[in-house]
C-alpha cells in the first residue's frame, strides 16, 4: 500500500526546491503518492496558508515531520540579530506554527 508523502521545505533559508521536486518525483515513480509544498518557515502566517493548502490538496495529515533546521557556523556571540531571529524562527517557532497541519487530524482521533 503506497504511503502518502508531504514534502515541505522553506522557501527563504537556501533550501533548493528542486531536491523536493526530485524527491517528488522518485516516490511517484515507484507508486507512491507524494507531494511537494514550498513554504517560507520564518512566517507564521505562510504557514497558516501552506497548511490551509496542504489540507484542501491532501486532506488530514497523521504524521508531520519537520526537518528543517538552520544554523549560520557561528558562536552565539557573533551572530548578529537577524541571523538569531531566523535561527530562532526557523528551528524553534517553526515547530509551533506547523502543527496547524496535524492538530485537527489528532482532534479526530480522540
Amino acid at each position: 500500500m503506497p504511503i502518502d508523502l508531504i514534502v515541505a521545505i522553506e522557501n527563504n533559508v537556501l533550501i533548493d526546491f528542486l531536491g523536493v521536486e526530485e524527491t517528488v518525483r522518485l516516490i511517484q515513480t515507484q507508486g507512491g503518492k507524494c507531494h511537494g509544498f514550498a513554504c517560507d518557515l520564518t512566517d507564521r502566517e505562510a504557514i497558516y496558508r501552506v497548511a490551509e493548502e496542504v489540507k484542501k490538496t491532501v486532506g488530514d495529515v497523521n504524521i508531520l515531520i519537520n526537518n528543517a533546521g538552520i544554523v549560520f557556523g557561528k558562536t552565539l556571540l557573533d551572530l548578529p540579530d537577524d541571523q538569531i531571529d531566523t535561527t530562532f524562527q526557523v528551528n524553534i517557532l517553526a515547530h509551533y506554527w506547523v502543527r496547524v497541519l496535524v492538530h485537527l487530524s489528532l482532534i479526530l482521533l480522540e
